[in-house]
């Protein structure tokens, strides 16, 4: 005996059947579901009155489409493999203060693969974000950034920046910084032997850090060669690998600065595998304020990075471009106060 049911049969709806009742093609079905500019206000308005009718959208989100604005930031961030507490502390400060302002936050990582830029920033424009923030610009992202504001998408520069590209931007006072560090290596403890240690100089940061440190030290008499000026990855490794080199063709530094934390981190183990005593031998600085036991009885010397303010004025100035308020391009810097561990001396 053959069984029947009462069931209604529930028949899926497809964006090319929309567009087909529509009139229009597949690719503007497309635009507006995500919410992208380029389609005119009654053509968005019949799609979606149609895709609601037809149960291809909840009404919610129909709401939020016909208003353009989908409530949603993208924030792209470098390898958190790579540098975990400065990318994690800034995407976690962002979720938090983007929620406070009642919106969600899409996040994608680039890795290793600074390429991925281009293809990240695509998927976050096609899944209709209404603004995006990023932290890892380098020297030729410019025209990139520049497609950004031809699609009308706004965005927020975070402690990179391109400096002929007119954005907003959120970072720390590397100047301040360096001139309080300098202050303290030199004026305190007398260095004058001094190596930089810095990041890519393909990062923004990474230049203003190395030029605000050699400026700190000149007020001081104290000029250090190009060839004291060092750049390497933000890992371990490479830092680590440039330290050894250091130390085969010069005599033993009185005080290395790294740029980033990360970097002191990898210094600091060349100079152990080395038998070198830090800092009675060499001192060490880094940047970045991440809390960082060097032994029992000794912590980093660094400059604190504020990531949460970071986080939190970053996102009010995206949601102000986004809500049409944003005026003039604004630059934020926010100190970087120096927090004494033992690394430096004391």
């Amino acid at each position: 005996m053959g069984t029947s049911s009462d069931s209604p049969q529930v028949r899926r709806v497809t964006a090319a059947e929309i567009a087909r009742r529509a009139g229009v093609t597949a690719a503007t079905v497309s635009y507006v579901m995500n919410g992208r500019p380029g389609v005119s206000d009654a053509t968005r308005y019949k799609i979606l009155n149609l895709a609601e009718e037809l149960g291809y959208i909840p009404s919610a989100l129909s709401v939020r489409l016909r208003s353009r604005h989908t409530r949603v930031i993208g924030a792209v961030l470098n390898d958190i493999a790579k540098s975990p507490f400065h990318d994690t502390e800034i995407a976690g400060g962002v979720i938090d203060a983007a929620r406070t302002m009642g919106y969600e936050v899409f996040i994608a990582n680039t890795g290793r693969d600074h390429s991925r830029l281009k293809v990240v920033l695509q998927a976050m424009a096609d899944r209709g974000v209404d603004g995006i923030l990023t932290t890892i610009l380098e020297e030729g992202d410019a025209d990139l950034i520049r497609s950004l504001r031809k699609a009308h998408l706004p965005y927020v520069q975070i402690t990179r920046r391109l400096p002929l590209v007119e954005a907003d931007f959120v970072g720390t006072d590397s100047e301040t910084a360096a001139t309080d560090l300098m202050d303290h290596l030199i004026g305190v403890h007398g260095y004058r032997d001094l190596v930089l240690m810095g990041g890519p100089q393909r990062s923004s940061a990474s230049k203003e850090r190395e030029a605000g440190n050699q400026r700190a030290a000149e007020t001081h008499g104290v000029k250090i060669a190009p060839t004291d000026r060092l750049s390497c990855e933000l890992s371990e490794a490479d830092s680590y690998r440039a330290t050894m080199e250091m130390l085969k063709r010069r005599r033993i530094p009185r005080a290395i600065i790294c740029g980033a934390d990360v970097i002191a981190w990898g210094a600091l183990a060349a100079l152990r595998d080395r038998g070198l005593r830090v800092p009675a031998d060499v001192a060490v600085t880094g940047f970045g304020g991440r809390e960082f036991l060097v032994s029992d009885a000794s912590r980093l010397t660094t400059l604190q990075v504020p990531r949460q303010s970071i986080a939190v004025q970053a996102v009010s100035l995206l949601i102000n471009r986004i809500s049409g308020n944003g005026g003039a391009y604004r630059t934020v810097l926010l100190p970087s106060p120096l927090k004494l561990g033992n690394t430096c001396g004391c």
